[in-house]
């Protein structure tokens, strides 16, 4: 009897033993969190990743590509470790380039044990915002700013009886030479609105544009990166107006830009300029179709915007006007 009471006791108490032997419970997290779910087009916002996994596992390597279509940009790490615990926290300044809605599919986060064990898998949320345009579309535009003031009329002095023929002489050549340096000018300007105006290097550069035929994203990415800077420094060139400097809305909401182009011209330039800034972060990727829109779309700027031909262009007319002065 006294034989049997020993290994009724270790069967007994077995279960209580294995529990105490038994490898620690193993967590993983991934967790996707934005600052808001309402955003606003081409806007900063924050947003936080979460990663928590075992100490005995190896994380694999994050990607940003995880976060697409956002435009995310890493503003720091921060790691805290709790008992066996591991956590990663990777926050990040997003912009959303696609209206309405955007959608971040659940990102896959994988760890291996340093045992050799089969690799563990887990998933995140998906998460959904809302985008919403910058500006406000039913505010009308404020009104245009004016150039300036007009001119004050020169004064008029008493000419003196002895000095009256001398001095119509010489007001009378000073006269024919500004005139005839400001035709100089007007003219060196005009010429210039043939092979070496804005108008005529926008043409060439989108002619070069027409014969390349990009694959990869990254040649589309340069593809799309020439032809908003062709358009912008057509624009600075051709009315004066800083666009290599501005954003795509700022240009379109400024005055200088009313002012320069009618609702058509605007229109045009808007589906132009977005098109490329829907490609350079990442929201589109168009096919050949899409290559040859937006170059027909560039055609038609340039067309409606082409200077008459005793007109030269803004740029080059201001600078005539300051060369002819005495």
């Amino acid at each position: 009897m006294k034989r049997l009471v020993l290994p009724m006791l270790i069967i007994t108490l077995a279960p209580a033993f294995a529990g105490w032997i038994e490898e620690p419970a193993q967590k993983m997290l991934l967790l996707i969190k934005a600052g808001a779910n309402e955003v606003e087009l081409g806007k900063a916002f924050p947003l936080t990743v979460v990663r928590v996994w075992n100490r005995g596992h190896t994380p694999d390597r994050w990607s940003d590509q995880q976060l697409s279509p956002l435009k995310a940009l890493l503003t720091g790490t921060t790691r805290r470790e709790h008992d066996q615990l591991i956590e990663e926290t990777r926050h990040y300044r997003c912009y959303a380039f696609c209206l309405d809605e955007v959608r971040i599919p659940a990102p896959v986060f994988r760890a291996r044990s340093a045992s050799g064990a089969a690799e563990r898998v887990v998933h995140g949320n998906e998460l959904t915002l809302s985008v919403k345009p910058a500006m406000d579309p039913d505010v009308a535009p404020g009104p245009a700013e004016l150039p300036g003031g007009l001119l004050k009329e020169p004064e008029r002095f008493p000419w003196l009886s002895w000095s009256g023929g001398g001095a119509a002489g010489l007001a009378a050549m000073a006269l024919l030479v500004w005139c005839l340096r400001r035709n100089a000018a007007r003219s060196r300007a005009m010429s210039g609105a043939g092979q070496d105006s804005p108008h005529a290097r926008a043409l060439d550069r989108l002619e070069r544009l027409r014969k390349q035929r990009p694959e990869s994203k990254e040649e589309i990415d340069s593809y799309h990166v020439e032809a908003a800077a062709l358009m912008r420094e057509y624009i600075e060139g051709r009315f004066a107006v800083r666009a290599p400097r501005m954003t795509t809305e700022d240009l379109l909401a400024s005055s200088r830009t009313a002012s320069a182009l009618d609702p058509l011209h605007c229109s045009v330039l808007s589906r132009f300029l977005s098109r490329c800034d829907l490609v350079k972060f990442g929201c589109q990727m168009p096919g050949a179709s899409g290559l040859k829109e937006l170059i027909e779309a560039a055609e038609s700027f340039l067309h409606y915007t082409k200077p008459a031909l005793n007109t030269p262009d803004t740029a080059a007319a201001k600078h005539a006007e300051g060369s002819g002065a005495l």
